[in-house]
């Protein structure tokens, strides 16, 4: 049950349409799933504890992001990490290894990721 509850907790920070606070997702997942905030609290901080969702803060606001500290699927054959970390790739998969910069940053903002999937798409990733 925690495990399909930390999955509704992912898939409701990466899909949101807009930036959410962590007060804003233990809602949102809290009436979704039927269990209480308290849960999902604890849920929040394990994940952030396992890197997959990371805090951000801005003009003084705590944000729930997917973590880029780690490597992460784009797409079914884009798989962007950082340079440090290892990772094995699966056949097919085509492995960016960004470093966090000013230019670039780490892959994280939204026109990196569309960019990202455009290409895998005109490159036939959707086949």
């Amino acid at each position: 049950m925690i495990e399909d509850l930390k999955h509704i907790i992912y898939k409701t920070v990466i899909e949101a349409n807009r930036k959410m606070t962590p007060g804003d997702v233990e809602k949102a997942v809290a009436s979704t799933a039927g269990v209480d905030r308290k849960r999902v609290r604890l849920a929040i901080r394990d994940l952030v504890r396992l890197g997959e969702l990371s805090y951000t803060y801005v003009y003084g606001a705590s944000f729930l992001e997917r973590s880029f500290d780690r490597p992460v699927r784009l797409s079914k054959r884009i798989v962007i990490k950082p340079p440090q970390t290892p990772y094995q790739p699966r056949p097919g998969e085509v492995v960016l290894n960004i470093a966090a910069g000013a230019a670039f940053g780490n892959g994280a903002h939204p026109t990196t990721c569309l960019a990202l999937r455009a290409l895998d798409h005109i490159f036939g990733g959707n086949r």
